[in-house]
């Protein structure tokens, strides 16, 4: 009887890891100062496909927008909070663009009966959020949430109940509402943004980016894409890197991908003295 009770003490244990601050975070000096009253949420594209490993895949970026605009209503409960279309020539307020930087199914099995880190499923996320007016960026994020130890859940009520958690964790920060253990930087100031024209895409290629220091935030043909260390797909052909980080002097690179090919990019950023 005691061992059968102990048991299920250890089933019913928590299978998701406690978090009320965002990852990685950094925002422009007057960030909290900004009015929401509106807030327009580009919609969240789909994830890459993962090969029918997991069923709520197809629905993520819906289901992600959702959850963030429902989150952000209720933040601000007098804000008027919106999903847009992502060719929306006149969004409104601050724009909040997001994407899926990582997912990781993960194994029930192994959560189940191993535990203990084992099978963990990840899903992780990256944006900025815009001022429209300026089109400044005023705010970049990585997020992510994780389900490693006794889950009963399938993978995919996993990565459900994680975005479901990131989308609240997101919006708080996004509204201005800092948990005391929220830690940030500061974005260095700019200018208005410029339109950036990306090429036609003629295949796309691997490209795996890594720093010397930890979470540089990384951007590609003027875009913010995560923080390193960072896997992703791009359009084959030229692209403009850019790796920085508060502290550090920008690191650029020109890359020429071949289509199916896999690269890989070290950015050794220098302490600004």
């Amino acid at each position: 009887m005691v061992l059968a009770s102990l048991g299920l003490v250890i089933l019913f244990a928590s299978s998701t890891l406690t978090a009320g601050e965002v990852d990685v975070l950094a925002i422009s000096s007057d960030f909290l100062s900004l009015p929401r009253t509106v807030i327009s949420v580009v919609e969240v594209p789909q994830p890459p496909n993962q090969g029918g490993k997991l069923e709520i895949a197809p629905t993520l970026g819906r289901i992600m927008t959702d959850e963030l605009v429902g989150a952000l209503q209720r933040e601000i409960p007098a804000g008027k909070i919106k999903a847009i279309d992502p060719k929306s020539v006149q969004p409104e307020g601050l724009v909040v663009e997001s994407h899926f930087s990582k997912l990781v199914p993960g194994s029930r099995a192994k959560r189940f009966w191993v535990g203990f880190g084992a099978g963990k499923a990840v899903l992780e996320v990256s944006g900025e959020v815009r001022d429209a007016e300026s089109g400044r960026t005023v705010a970049r994020f990585t997020h992510a949430r994780l389900s490693w130890c006794c889950g009963f859940g399938s993978n995919a009520t996993e990565i459900r109940d994680n975005l479901i958690r990131a989308a609240e964790d997101i919006a708080a920060v996004i509204a201005g509402h800092f948990s005391s253990a929220q830690k940030y930087e500061q974005l260095p100031e700019e200018g208005p943004a410029k339109a950036v024209q990306a090429a036609p895409p003629s295949g796309t290629s691997t490209i795996a980016i890594k720093s010397s220091a930890e979470h540089a935030e990384v951007e590609v043909d003027g875009k913010f894409l995560g923080t390193t260390p960072l896997e992703i797909s791009l359009s084959a052909g030229g692209h403009k890197l850019l790796v920085r980080k508060v502290g550090f002097r920008p690191w650029s690179r020109d890359v020429e991908l071949l289509a199916g090919s896999r690269q890989e990019v070290w950015a050794d950023l220098q302490a600004d003295r």
